[in-house]
């Protein structure tokens, strides 16, 4: 006879609270649950394997990517949540590239007569809105400079750097991290403060490659264990 579980095994197990298991459940990540009589939750195996596989993948990726993949999942539709899992990696390279431009971009900081941007070429070379960007500003992120007879904004290269940051920070769960992050780009705009906010930057990329490693496992996990049942 199949395993049951109670709610409170699970979330002992998993480390979470059992109105985590609530929220996971009414959120559709997971199989709805018969009832006893009493109208208590009837979790199984399988119920566990999804949480468990919720929960990892719930530290490197969005809410909205397990949403759907979960919800392709229970629909049978395993392939379709596999290349959603798979555009949420390319999207990782091009963030990692991005990155890598930057580094570059910072070294020639200082090397040359600086080349001053428009906000409508921020919003086309990292493919944001003006609004955003404005946003940023606003937050104090970045900065922009205006002559006295011209209304136009324009950012230096520490500006431009910064917006490619906060691109790439848009795609990286929130965390204390991120607040840490987003409170240096306040702070730093020397050629030594930009490299050290691109090698924090690189060290969160790092990390989200790792968690999503794991998360991948425990979905391959779940797939495995539902094909097979």
């Amino acid at each position: 006879m199949e395993q049951l579980y109670k709610p409170i095994e699970i979330a002992k197990k998993l480390n979470i609270s059992t109105n985590m298991l609530r929220y996971y459940e009414d959120k559709g990540l997971v199989p709805r649950p018969d009832r006893t009589n009493n109208r208590y939750r009837k979790y199984y195996q399988v119920h566990f394997i999804y949480f468990e596989t919720v929960q990892a993948m719930s530290i490197g990726y969005s809410f909205e990517v397990i949403s759907n993949i979960m919800s392709d999942i229970q629909n049978e539709s395993i392939d379709d949540g596999l290349w959603l899992l798979n555009n949420v990696h390319v999207q990782n390279r091009t963030d990692y590239e991005l990155l890598y431009k930057l580094k570059e971009k910072a070294e020639e900081m200082n090397q040359h007569d600086e080349k001053l941007m428009r906000i409508g070429d921020l919003s086309k070379e990292f493919a944001v809105s003006t609004t955003a960007i404005r946003y940023w500003e606003e937050k104090g992120y970045i900065m922009s400079m205006r002559d006295a007879d011209n209304p136009y904004r324009h950012y230096s290269e520490s500006g431009y750097i910064k917006a490619g940051i906060l691109k790439i920070v848009k795609s990286i769960n929130y965390s204390s991290e991120i607040v840490e992050l987003k409170d240096k780009l306040k702070l730093g705009d020397s050629v030594d403060e930009i490299k050290l906010i691109i090698l924090h930057v690189e060290r969160l990329l790092n990390k989200r490659n790792e968690e999503q490693l794991k998360g991948a496992h425990h979905l391959y996990r779940l797939i495995n264990y539902l094909k097979h049942i």
